[in-house]
């Protein structure tokens, strides 16, 4: 008798890897093995006659097996630390933001604040989800911050410190008071001094002319600022008076019409530039507004124009504690008419207590103008 060829030889391979896996699954499942027998025909393969009769297989009950597999959770990463901004804040004032870049995973932020750069006694001056936080009303002194982001799962590392110094003032002038104690005079041909509409104006009616004039306060170490504007379109100088002696010896800080700032000092009816004219950008040129600051540290004097340092420099020639005041020139011009507003004088550590009032000190100083743009 011949042997029966297989015609397709895939289907048995194929028959019995299906076998396997459907015998793996029921037993996976709970069921047992032995239910499928090697007897159990295969569909789709060729039939074989076993050359011997398989001895039989004891029957087992089938059992049930629970397979336990562990959950691991892996937790968030902390949010990374943030970047905290340089506070600005030149012209010391007790109003400032501090802000911070976001932080990566971060949902929520802390902000610290304390008066030492260790964060001995810190307190949370902010907590919420923006990225800045808006100062006001802060006592006088360095002020220190550090911020860090959080989640839900906890907060992350503390970001770099940043500092501020809000200074104090005790001599502050609006102009609103006609009574406020700044010299009132007229000088016919030569200049006029006065109390108008809210401001302390200063009208220059010569040419080639300078005149200051200050209400007799007094301060060694301190910031001067002023706003300051042109009320006509001759254009002169206008600025700070400090260092301001008995004899009439003064630094004088002025800006022009034209976007341009000096520094000079008159000593013994003589001026001498420690700063030639010098364009910047940030002076607004005009009729516009301009806000000047002076902070005299020592021998440094650093000079300021709308926030922004323009210069520093040393001169020890003027020091202790002298008077502050105004100044305005006219160079080819006659009749500049000069304002100023929101005068005040502030410490520059910090401190509460600095400078005096000199009663009877008030007065007004004119001369040929000096150095011009």
């Amino acid at each position: 008798m011949r042997a029966r060829t297989l015609r397709h030889p895939y289907r048995l391979w194929l028959g019995v890897s299906l076998g396997l896996l459907v015998a793996f699954a029921l037993g996976f499942a709970g069921r047992s093995p032995v239910e499928a027998s090697a007897s159990t025909p295969i569909q789709g393969a060729a039939t074989i006659s076993p050359t011997r009769t398989p001895t039989a297989t004891p029957t087992k009950t089938p059992g049930r097996f629970r397979n336990y597999l562990p959950l691991l959770f892996k937790p968030m990463p902390l949010p990374s630390a943030p970047v905290l901004n340089a506070i600005d804040n030149a012209d010391g004032d007790a109003s400032y933001i501090v802000s911070w870049r976001p932080a990566a995973r971060a949902q929520s932020y802390q902000l610290q604040e304390d008066d030492n750069a260790s964060f001995s006694s810190p307190t949370v001056r902010y907590a919420g989800s923006e990225t800045y936080c808006s100062v006001s009303g802060q006592a006088p002194g360095t002020w220190y911050y550090r911020v860090r982001g959080c989640h839900s799962g906890g907060c992350g590392g503390w970001s770099n410190v940043q500092s501020v110094l809000v200074t104090s003032c005790p001599y502050a002038d609006d102009f609103s008071n006609p009574a406020s104690g700044w010299p009132v005079r007229d000088v016919m041909g030569e200049y006029r001094t006065e109390y108008l509409n809210g401001e302390y104006r200063i009208l220059v009616r010569r040419t080639n002319w300078w005149t200051g004039g200050t209400p007799g306060y007094r301060c060694a170490d301190c910031s001067i600022e002023v706003e300051g504007r042109f009320a006509s379109t001759n254009y002169g100088g206008y600025g700070i008076l400090f260092g301001l002696t008995d004899i009439g010896d003064a630094y004088f800080f002025q800006v022009s019409g034209t976007q341009y700032y000096n520094l000079s000092k008159l000593q013994s009816n003589r001026w001498q530039e420690l700063v030639p004219w010098t364009r910047a950008s940030v002076i607004k040129a005009g009729q516009a507004v301009n806000r000047l600051r002076v902070v005299r540290n020592g021998a440094q004097i650093a000079l300021y124009a709308n926030g922004q340092l323009l210069t520093t420099v040393s001169d020890a020639s003027l020091r202790g504690n002298l008077r502050v005041g105004l100044a305005a020139s006219s160079y080819e011009q006659a009749n500049v008419d000069a304002r100023f507003d929101n005068f005040r004088v502030c410490s520059v550590t910090g401190g509460a207590s600095l400078g005096s009032m000199s009663p009877g000190q008030a007065g007004v100083w004119s001369l040929e103008a000096g150095p011009r743009p």
